[in-house]
């Protein structure tokens, strides 16, 4: 029977995309392999991975990044750690190699890979490079693949244990999260890279039955994804709305950022018809914010985001609520081939096409949503499809 371990080193806590990828990939994938597994790391609150059906697997190699555990318990440590982080890996992949009996028809699924198993990965390659070794699937969405700053430029790094892996013989294909990164790493590898976004498919939730309209922000606590162009966006959309019929809900900065944005923060509040969130939610106060949403603003930094895609635009998208972003993300132009939501070029373009929208009528804007959510999950499933097979 064959099996595939979605492996993920960097689910270590409940919040975030992590551990809902993990059920969205067990539910896509199960539908390719008769067995899927997924890995987190060691340190997964016990009652999620219970609840959630992930094996705590990995140690932690990110603590300076992800700040999640005390340091009595980080693995890495304080001193050489570069070197810990990369025996750490080494360590983890020969476990898992050791632990589950691959053959031919299975594979090694990373969702999001990361720099430090790479190296634990190409530590491993003649182990990966027989003829029942598991086939590697490799997903870069332009995070942790970098997160390694004892090197320069870590991505070319990443790079280069990519080409070792497949000098050795290693049956590995590799997909990104977005158009634009995909054809970078095939000029730069010179081989085939899929598309593959992040793999939601639930079911479309209903419009909400208000009579206000209500845009929200979720994951916006990140100055990277636009927090500090919210206060010029609400107060444009206040000028040409003054009734108030629109309004709007984000999350704040961590309390350790905030700090240096006491002034901006104060204006944010006394924006009139803005609910801000702590920067931290459960899952389902997520949920619930996007069952109540009719727009999801997603003002990202577009220089960050030039390679990088957005969970919180699939996510969008499969509910079937659109999106009103800025050019020249590399999402960008997921948000135009599919219809899944606005482009604009600054915030003033924003605050005019959040009140453009606000004033088409419900089914009109629902059954845009549904044709874009159509096109979208049937090429989401079909690259898919064909890459894991």
């Amino acid at each position: 029977m064959s099996k595939i371990l979605v492996c993920d080193p960097v689910c270590v806590q409940s919040i975030g995309h992590n551990v809902r990828a993990m059920r969205h990939y067990r539910h896509l994938l199960s539908e390719h392999y008769d067995n899927v597994h997924c890995l987190g790391t060691k340190y997964l609150d016990s009652k999620i991975s219970v609840d959630n059906k992930i094996e705590r697997f990995f140690d932690f190699y990110y603590n300076e990044f992800i700040n999640v555990l005390s340091s009595d318990i980080d693995p890495v440590g304080l001193t050489d750690t570069h070197e810990t982080r990369k025996l750490l890996a080494e360590r983890d992949i020969g476990r898992l190699l050791s632990e589950y009996q691959f053959d031919q028809s299975d594979a090694i699924f990373f969702p999001s890979i990361d720099i430090y198993s790479l190296m634990g990965l190409s530590a491993h390659r003649s182990e990966l490079s027989s003829d029942q070794s598991p086939k590697l699937l490799l997903r870069f969405i332009g995070v942790m693949e970098n997160a390694a700053p004892a090197y320069r430029k870590p991505l070319s790094v990443a790079l280069m244990h990519i080409r070792g892996l497949i000098t050795a013989g290693c049956n590995i294909s590799i997909s990104a999260e977005t158009p634009a990164y995909a054809d970078w790493l095939a000029r730069e590898l010179d081989l085939c890279v899929h598309v593959t976004p992040y793999g939601e498919t639930r079911e479309p939730l209903p419009l909400p039955e208000t009579s206000d309209f209500h845009v929200v922000c979720p994951g916006s606590a990140r100055i990277d994804k636009g927090f500090l162009r919210l206060e010029s966006i609400f107060r444009q959309v206040r000028i040409l709305d003054p009734d108030i019929n629109i309004r709007f809900t984000t999350q704040c900065l961590p309390d350790r950022e905030i700090t240096n944005y006491q002034t901006y923060l104060a204006k944010l509040y006394a924006c009139p018809g803005v609910s801000i969130l702590p920067s931290s939610l459960s899952n389902d106060e997520i949920d619930s914010l996007y069952l109540s949403s009719d727009l999801i603003l997603l003002p990202y930094d577009a220089n960050i985001y030039k390679f990088r895609g957005s969970a919180v635009l699939m996510e969008s998208a499969s509910i079937g609520r659109p999106v009103v972003t800025l050019d020249g993300s590399a999402f960008s132009d997921q948000v135009s081939y599919y219809g899944l939501g606005l482009n604009c070029s600054d915030n003033l373009e924003i605050a005019r096409r959040i009140v453009e929208y606000s004033q088409t009528p419900k089914s009109v804007r629902w059954r845009q949503s549904i044709q874009a959510r159509s096109r979208f999950i049937t090429d989401m499933l079909g690259v898919y499809r064909n890459w894991v097979n």
